[in-house]
């Protein structure tokens, strides 16, 4: 289960840099309790908007994490699976159980190669359903 987990979590992580170009789920204002919904337009083209989580949403953004311990970008799996494995560690504390025991997905998104030349190291960690629905209600426990 948790090898089904963690490629969706890399194919979200490139969703959400393709959809933002640096690699973050969309606003770089973004912190721990936001809630982002996907919206696609009439022609395909798909945007993030941070939302109240008290409405519908499709991800809540569990934490920020520093990407550091890499002189030059590593690819971006390398750091998808730097990243995933300190998210895993901040989602206990904000879902209050365990990630391999809980029903959510974990999804990251980091720097891509472009940003990492930048400067850009901050990468976000969020939650949302397994088959990417919406959520009505927070996460946080």
């Amino acid at each position: 289960m948790q090898t089904r987990r963690w490629r969706r979590s890399v194919v979200m992580a490139v969703a959400a840099a393709a959809l933002s170009g640096c690699g973050f789920f969309g606003d770089d204002d973004l912190e721990a309790g936001s809630c982002l919904e996907f919206v696609q337009d009439a022609e395909g083209e798909v945007s993030t908007s941070t939302i109240d989580c008290d409405r519908p949403h499709h991800l809540e953004v569990i934490g920020l994490v520093e990407v550091d311990g890499f002189e030059e970008h590593p690819g971006d799996a390398e750091v998808s699976r730097w990243v995933f494995a300190r998210c895993a560690a901040i989602f206990e504390d904000y879902v209050g159980q365990p990630y391999g025991t809980s029903q959510l997905d974990l999804d990251v998104a980091v720097p891509d190669e472009a940003a990492w030349d930048d400067g850009a190291r901050t990468a976000r960690c969020a939650v949302g359903n397994p088959d990417g629905s919406r959520r009505d209600v927070p996460i946080r426990s």
